[in-house]
């Protein structure tokens, strides 16, 4: 266990409420309305914590949280917990205890290592992303700073863990020896996975006061039962890349011919601010950046946001419609959580159609959203269903989420839709 760290070197802040919108009183509970109305959650609730990281599993319907640190904990140190949500049953499911880590498998050695009951390491801030392998869903958790380090040692990491969910068990993964060694270690990094590579972006040096950011990306080529290969490390980002910009969420879209790279905090008190030249497109074909020419109405003063793809077949009986088509463009819905009304938060939905369009639109829910005095803190689109989750008027206050709305998005996209 390391040593505490001072105030200077203290874990990673970014000034979000623990409640972004107080409960005043009761929420409306109907077991008949689909929409627009609270419901309570089943299972194991998530504890509230700051800086817990998710990975969506589009396929199953399932959404993981894992690790982040209890708001009461002055040394703000983070908890493996591990647990998923599932959309069919609304039930969240602890897995924390269920998982067993096991040593890969040596090659050259008739031995087979035999898996123990061990919880995840406990990492403040790793990258977080989910992958389909050989028809097994995979999580990774790269760098963070690892707090069962050996004592002394600088947490911060550069390790990859693998967390096989049909097996319940989770390994570091081991790489082929090579040209590279691993990627500098880093903190908060944005990791994307598509078909089996994961691509690393951006990332912080380490804790402090002022915020530097690694401009520069790696690339893992992740093979399951073998060693995995270091394609690229810490590749500097290209000139189109300004001085300055900082990256702060990604995910694939054109089924994995690019990845969305949207803005992120460039310092811990600074909100994040969407602007007409700071959002990219990664071809992965050719590793190379593409400058997003914005339109439409941007997010601003957001305090803290996720992103999710949305289904191309959602307004299209007949299914996705084939890439270079009309209307073929994939987009993603924004969550971002907002001021609004009484020094509160309230989310707002945002549908960003990518490149070429790369146009915003405002779904307009803030308002609607605030009057069901929930304190959300999660959203979710899986498939064509959407969540927030949070914290309803129950009984469970230490909980994350206790409390589920679903959202008509194919209603709200009927509306806005543009002329």
């Amino acid at each position: 266990m390391p040593v505490t760290r001072a105030t200077k070197n203290r874990p990673l802040v970014i000034h979000e409420p623990v409640s972004s919108r107080r409960t005043t009183k009761k929420s409306g509970i109907d077991s008949q309305a689909e929409v627009w109305v609270a419901k309570k959650l089943q299972g194991k609730y998530p504890p509230l914590t700051s800086h817990s990281k998710s990975a969506i599993d589009l396929l199953r319907g399932n959404l993981y949280f894992y690790g982040g640190y209890r708001p009461e904990d002055k040394r703000e140190v983070p908890t493996a917990d591990f647990r998923v949500f599932n959309i069919k049953t609304k039930k969240f499911v602890n897995l924390t205890n269920s998982l067993t880590h096991i040593m890969p498998a040596d090659p050259d050695s008739d031995v087979k290592p035999e898996p123990h009951a061990k919880r995840l390491p406990r990492l403040s801030q790793p990258g977080m992303a989910l992958l389909e392998v050989k028809g097994n869903p995979i999580i990774f958790l790269f760098g963070g700073y690892d707090f069962d380090a050996s004592s002394g040692a600088d947490g911060t990491s550069s390790a990859l863990v693998a967390i096989d969910i049909t097996r319940k068990q989770w390994y570091y993964v081991q790489f082929e020896d090579s040209d590279f060694s691993p990627p500098t270690p880093r903190i908060d990094p944005i990791v994307v996975g598509i078909n089996e590579k994961l691509y690393i972006f951006s990332g912080l040096t380490g804790f402090g006061n002022n915020w530097v950011y690694h401009r520069s990306f790696s690339i893992v080529y992740f093979q399951l039962g073998r060693c995995s290969k270091w394609v690229a490390v810490d590749s500097p980002y290209p000139s189109n890349v300004p001085a300055g910009h900082v990256f702060g969420k990604g995910l694939s879209v054109y089924d994995g011919k690019m990845i969305l790279l949207l803005p992120g905090r460039k310092q811990e008190t600074e909100r994040i601010h969407f602007e007409k030249d700071n959002i990219f497109h990664f071809a992965p074909m050719h590793n190379n950046f593409i400058q997003a020419n914005v339109k439409g109405s941007l997010p601003k003063d957001v305090v803290w946001f996720y992103v999710s793809p949305l289904d191309r077949s959602f307004n299209s009986p007949q299914g996705a419609p084939p890439y270079g088509t009309p209307g073929a463009v994939p987009s993603v819905i924004i969550c971002t959580w907002l001021p609004h009304k009484n020094g509160d938060l309230s989310p707002e939905l945002w549908k960003f159609v990518t490149f070429p369009t790369n146009t915003f639109f405002p779904l307009g829910v803030i308002d609607r959203v605030y009057d069901l005095e929930v304190d959300f803190q999660r959203f979710a689109l899986i498939g064509n269903r959407a969540f927030l989750l949070g914290q309803g008027d129950y009984p469970e206050k230490a909980a994350m989420c206790n409390t589920y709305v679903e959202i008509p998005m194919e209603e709200l996209l009927i509306k806005h839709e543009p002329d």
